[in-house]
């Protein structure tokens, strides 16, 4: 799937349904670091494999702090909620 249709997929009603469901299995806590945003909207989505985007289970993916977010991602340098948003 490229970053559009990606994209695309994130806006779908399958997606927020699966979204809102990780959302309530973590409790409001980090399913990796434990850590609890203080405010709303605090967590993100993480695929832990991209081999069934579109079709994938609650088990496919885990919510995460932006920290750890992009420490799965890679990514180094600010730590940032805009520089990773799934």
């Amino acid at each position: 799937m490229n970053k559009t249709a990606y994209k695309r997929y994130l806006r779908t009603q399958n997606w927020q349904k699966l979204r809102f469901e990780v959302l309530k299995r973590s409790g409001g806590a980090c399913e990796r670091c434990g850590y609890r945003p203080y405010k709303r909207g605090g967590l993100q989505i993480h695929h832990l494999s991209y081999d069934r985007v579109g079709h994938e289970s609650l088990e496919d993916l885990i919510a995460i702090c932006p920290r750890c977010h992009m420490e799965l991602h890679g990514i180094r340098g600010k730590r940032s909620p805009k520089n990773v948003k799934h």
